[in-house]
């Protein structure tokens, strides 16, 4: 019994001190991430206006500028705020798996979250502010929700809420994430007729 307990712990608390160690290394590595391209030029919008940059209508990302902007309203001095920015980005994705493993309960989308950040961070580590990766951790979120109810009729009320706000956010996120929405849409629809407990056809496609 206490081996099978450890065995399932092991694997959550790996993915937490994974991501624990990505936000020290933010923290550490703030200067590199948030003084180059996009990242500079979104932080002074933000730090200067004092309310979060929006770029081509990417809504979404303003929920990884909220916490340096906590840091803006506060009076903090600018590498506080900086450092902040850079540490914001690994909470939202640690938020996003936390979420699919605690809350959803499902343990591979939490997974595919984590493995997401990790084989991904040795060229979005320093491109931190992308909003497709963002996109894409809160696409395994909302399709962690959809397969655990299967079906349109087995949603609650709960679930059209979310699934309403996460469809809509993904989808003004970035114009690429067409790609990996359109992956997952046909996995799913193939793994539909081999499989049970996967999302149904008519659900796929909208009906």
């Amino acid at each position: 019994m206490m081996n099978t307990a450890l065995s399932k712990k092991i694997p959550v608390l790996i993915g937490h001190v994974v991501f624990a160690i990505l936000r020290a290394m933010a923290a550490h590595f703030w200067q590199e991430r948030t003084l180059i391209l996009d990242a500079a030029f979104q932080s002074y919008h933000f730090i200067a206006a004092g309310q979060p940059a929006i770029m081509v209508e990417r809504f979404g990302a303003a929920s990884v500028q909220l916490l340096p902007l906590l840091g803006v309203w506060a009076g903090a001095s600018l590498s506080t705020v900086l450092l902040l920015y850079s540490v914001s980005i690994v909470l939202f994705h640690w938020l996003a798996f936390s979420i699919c493993l605690h809350v959803l309960k499902d343990k591979k989308a939490a997974l595919a979250i984590l493995l997401f950040n990790v084989l991904l961070v040795g060229d979005s580590f320093y491109w931190m502010q992308n909003e497709l990766l963002q996109a894409i951790s809160l696409l395994f979120v909302l399709w962690s929700i959809w397969l655990r109810r299967e079906d349109w009729s087995n949603f609650n009320a709960w679930d059209w809420v979310l699934s309403f706000l996460l469809a809509t956010t993904i989808a003004y996120y970035h114009p690429l994430v067409f790609f990996p929405l359109a992956f997952c849409w046909c996995f799913f629809w193939l793994k539909s007729y081999s499989t049970t407990g996967s999302i149904s056809r008519r659900t796929l496609l909208g009906i």
